[in-house]
């Protein structure tokens, strides 16, 4: 069985910009994956790449052993595959459980009779604890209750794989901790997870495995006690006082 994501040799050009340049690696079903570099690096390119945002310049990205580079982003989706944006933007003067409706209606699931669709949504809103607010209008949702909308718009999909971009930056610590025991129970729910995050001890507790890009290139991969002891990933990254934190 091929793994649920293959990567092969994607690189993507703006004008007289290399923003990625051969980048492969692959997602084993029901893995986390943690996926960090330096701003500019190329992470936020490569989700955007994978869930059909952008074209590649070269390269093929396979989902089930299928190949999906180039096709538009809502087929994508219908595919299985989810994502959240760094910068949150739920519809503002639509309530909670309307916004997540709306991403249930791209998802891959094959009934869409309303009522099963807004119970999909609701149960969405209930995983992330925001059941209570489903009929509140997202403009009177807090930053953090926002983010967890975004991801339960995520979840009425139903992906098979859910890319999280930045998804704790802005968060305090107990929020940061909520969070990761959050992507920990995805596993639980056959969700595969890809997540890009700063916050490194987040990171290291989530993930199985890490892949390292710098410069739009993949510097590393590994276990994330191997990757944070790499010297390349220390001097590109990390610096020499990510012990510390």
């Amino acid at each position: 069985m091929p793994a649920l994501l293959q990567v092969e040799k994607i690189v993507k050009d703006f004008g007289g910009l290399r923003a990625l340049s051969n980048v492969s690696f692959s997602v084993e079903r029901g893995e986390t994956v943690g996926l960090i570099g330096p701003n500019g690096s190329g992470k936020s390119t490569l989700f955007n790449i994978i869930t059909g945002t952008f074209r590649a310049t070269e390269g093929t990205i396979r989902f089930n052993g299928e190949t999906i580079s180039g096709l538009p982003a809502h087929q994508i989706a219908k595919q299985g595959i989810a994502r959240t944006f760094q910068a949150v933007r739920p519809f503002m003067h639509l309530t909670a459980l309307q916004n997540v409706l709306i991403g249930s209606m791209y998802g891959s699931r094959t009934t869409h009779g309303r009522d099963q669709l807004r119970e999909q949504a609701y149960a969405a809103l209930k995983t992330v604890n925001l059941a209570h607010k489903a009929e509140r209008e997202a403009q009177h949702l807090t930053v953090m209750e926002r983010k967890w909308l975004e991801i339960a718009r995520s979840l009425a999909t139903d992906p098979q794989l859910i890319l999280l971009d930045e998804f704790m930056a802005g968060l305090n610590p107990t929020e940061v901790s909520e969070a990761v025991e959050f992507i920990k129970r995805l596993k639980d729910r056959n969700i595969t997870v890809i997540v890009v995050e700063h916050i490194m001890k987040a990171i290291m507790s989530c993930s199985e495995r890490i892949i390292v890009l710098n410069a739009g290139t993949k510097i590393a991969e590994g276990l994330p006690a191997d990757v944070v002891s790499n010297p390349e990933v220390i001097s590109a990254y990390l610096g020499d006082s990510h012990v510390h934190h």
